[in-house]
């Protein structure tokens, strides 16, 4: 069966815990499979798609279900998008044969570092980067 643990929770879990929204919002991702949460997840603006859609509870789905062999798939992305945000959306390729790759905003490189996330914590301001597939992103 399943066993419990009765210990109690650990402060530095607690403090996890406690900025987890700080680091999701720092997380954006390059996209090339596309096997990203397609409303949830900061893939094309410094917000998540579902901020911007048009429907109080859109279904769970993927990037890469968003487009096919001969690009993205206009029509279903007018269904949910504002025009502005579909030519945004329009102008990013996707490579499906590299995997999407997870960037953190506040680093120059893309790459966490406890002292990136101190560091962003406190100024609060971001410099504008160059990912790996030419995706631009605020770091």
């Amino acid at each position: 069966g399943v066993q419990t643990c009765a210990l109690p929770i650990s402060t530095i879990w607690k403090r996890i815990c406690s900025v987890r929204e700080i680091v999701e919002e720092n997380i954006h991702w390059c996209i090339c499979e596309g096997f990203v949460d397609f409303w949830n997840d900061c893939w094309l603006l410094e917000v998540p798609p579902v901020t911007i859609n048009s429907s109080p509870n859109p279904q769970h789905c993927l990037v890469a279900e968003f487009y096919t062999n001969d690009g993205w798939n206009l029509s279903k992305l007018r269904q949910s998008l504002p025009p502005h945000v579909v030519t945004l959306i329009s102008r990013n390729i996707i490579r499906p044969t590299a995997k999407d790759e997870m960037v953190w905003v506040p680093s120059a490189t893309g790459v966490f570092t406890t002292s990136s996330a101190r560091k962003s914590a406190r100024r609060g301001t971001f410099q504008l980067c160059v990912g790996k597939y030419g995706a631009i992103y605020f770091c």
